[in-house]
C-alpha cells in the first residue's frame, strides 16, 4: 500500500519549517487551496499556473507546492479571473495548492539563495540586504576571476548574462534569487563585488552600474526551481510519500 500523510500533518508541517520567517511578504503564504484530506503523491514546480496545475492533476498528484502562488495580498483586478479559473481547476481535481514565497528564498538550507550560493560554490554564505521584507540576499567569500564566475553559472544554472560593471577578479559574492538584482544598491556596504540574480529589470541597469558591481544574471525561473525541488525531497524524507518536480519553463 502506497504511503501517505494527512493533509492537515503536511501542512503544519510546512508550515513550521517556514515559521522562522519575519518579513513582509506580499504573498499569501500557506495552503491556498484545499484539496483531498489524504496526500499520497506531491509535486513541486516554481509557478501555480494553469499548465502547472494540469500537469499535477494529469499525474495524479494529491498535493501542489510553488513558488509563486496563486493568491497575493494587492490582487491586480485583471487577474481575478484567470485566478479564480485556476482555483476552479484545482478544486475539480481534488488538488490542494500550498505556496511559499520570500521565506523560501530565505530558508537557510532549503531555500533558493542557500541552493544558488552553495551550486556556484560560494564559501561561508551569510544573510545581507536588509528591507523591510527581511534578509533578502547571501554573501560570502568565492575568490575567482569575473570570467570563470559567469562560465560557472552557465554551467550549474542552464543560462549566464554578464553585466561587467565591476572588477575581473572578484572575492565577494553576493546571491539574490528571482527580481534580485536591486541587492546592488548595497554592495558598498555589504562589500560584495559580484551579484548574480535570476533577473535583472531595466531600473536595475544604471544603480547597478553606478556601484561599481558585477551583475550576473541566471533566469528568474532557473533561481527559483532549486528550493522546490529541495522541499520536495524534505517532503519525501519527513513521511515516505513521493514528491516529484513539475518542469514548466518560462525561458524568463
Amino acid at each position: 500500500m502506497a504511503r501517505c500523510v494527512s493533509l492537515k500533518t503536511l501542512v503544519s508541517a510546512l508550515d513550521a519549517e517556514f515559521s522562522f520567517y519575519q518579513g513582509q511578504d506580499e504573498s499569501v503564504n500557506g495552503l491556498q487551496v484545499k484539496g483531498k484530506a489524504q496526500v499520497q503523491k506531491g509535486v513541486v514546480a516554481c509557478d501555480g499556473a494553469m499548465e502547472t496545475i494540469q500537469n499535477a492533476a494529469f499525474v495524479n498528484a494529491d498535493f501542489l507546492f510553488v513558488h509563486h502562488g496563486l493568491l497575493w495580498k494587492k490582487q491586480d483586478p485583471r487577474t481575478v479571473k484567470a485566478t479564480n479559473r485556476r482555483v476552479q481547476a484545482a478544486s475539480k481535481a481534488g488538488l490542494s495548492v500550498y505556496a511559499m514565497h520570500l521565506p523560501l528564498d530565505a530558508h537557510p538550507t532549503l531555500g533558493n539563495n542557500a541552493l544558488l550560493a552553495k551550486a556556484i560554490g560560494v564559501k561561508n554564505p551569510r544573510p545581507c540586504v536588509d528591507v523591510e521584507c527581511g534578509l533578502l540576499a547571501l554573501c560570502g567569500v568565492l575568490n575567482v576571476g569575473r570570467d570563470a564566475l559567469v562560465q560557472r553559472v552557465n554551467e550549474k544554472l542552464g543560462f549566464a548574462r554578464l553585466f561587467a560593471f565591476g572588477p575581473q577578479i572578484v572575492s565577494r559574492v553576493a546571491v539574490c534569487s528571482g527580481s534580485g538584482a536591486f541587492a546592488a544598491l548595497e554592495a558598498e556596504k555589504e562589500g560584495f563585488d559580484a551579484l548574480v540574480v535570476g533577473e535583472v529589470k531595466h531600473s536595475d541597469y544604471h544603480f547597478a552600474k553606478e556601484s561599481g558591481v558585477n551583475l550576473i544574471e541566471c533566469g528568474h525561473y532557473n533561481s527559483e526551481i532549486l528550493g522546490p525541488k529541495a522541499v520536495g525531497k524534505w517532503v519525501r524524507k519527513q513521511f515516505g510519500v513521493p514528491f516529484e518536480f513539475i518542469d514548466a519553463p518560462t525561458g524568463l
